[in-house]
């Protein structure tokens, strides 16, 4: 005859209590954690955002400034490039389509532009020649990376950019300098 023992396999309720414990304490010390992370992983986001967004635009501007004049001829007449508003709008003009003359800003295929800094946006258009006629089109867009300042200045034969954005709690400041190619 076999001898019958009552042996159990498992955790006792003491055993049991202490792991659900433990478990608590972590999930709650998660719970303070997951907060400052996503902090975290907001601000990156937002410095990341704001990086992109300045360098693209300087990119832009720094390619228009040294575009700025040039002529596939001799028909150009007028100024290159107008620096209005107090550094706030740029007005270039370059042979788009190199055909020897520069199309006024009434043409359809004007080579008239312009930049401007209004409310949190960069603007551009094409066939204006005063910084407040014509149709402009937002560059950004403010409730991503919001443009907080703009400026442009000649200096010689350069041209300095100061742009300043911001996205979330994060602001950029870069300063940016262009060798003028078509006088």
């Amino acid at each position: 005859m076999r001898h019958v023992t009552n042996s159990q396999a498992g955790f006792s309720l003491i055993e049991l209590l202490i792991a659900l414990t433990l478990g608590a304490i972590l999930l709650l010390s998660v719970e303070r954690l997951l907060p400052q992370l996503w902090q975290q992983v907001n601000a990156i986001e937002h410095r990341q955002l704001v990086r992109e967004e300045v360098h693209r635009l300087l990119l832009l501007f720094d390619k228009a400034i040294r575009r700025a004049g040039f002529c596939y001829g001799e028909n150009c007449v007028g100024v290159s490039m107008e620096i209005r508003d107090g550094g706030k709008c740029l007005l270039i003009r370059w042979d788009d389509n190199a055909n020897g003359q520069w199309e006024g800003p009434t043409s359809q295929d004007s080579d008239y532009f312009g930049y401007r800094h209004r409310g949190l946006a960069m603007e551009s258009a094409r066939g204006v020649a005063d910084c407040t006629s014509g149709q402009w089109s937002r560059l950004n867009q403010p409730l991503q990376v919001q443009i907080l300042d703009f400026r442009v200045e000649a200096v010689a034969q350069h041209v300095k950019i100061q742009l300043t954005a911001k996205a979330g709690k994060y602001t950029l400041n870069r300063q940016h300098r262009v060798n003028r190619e078509n006088g």
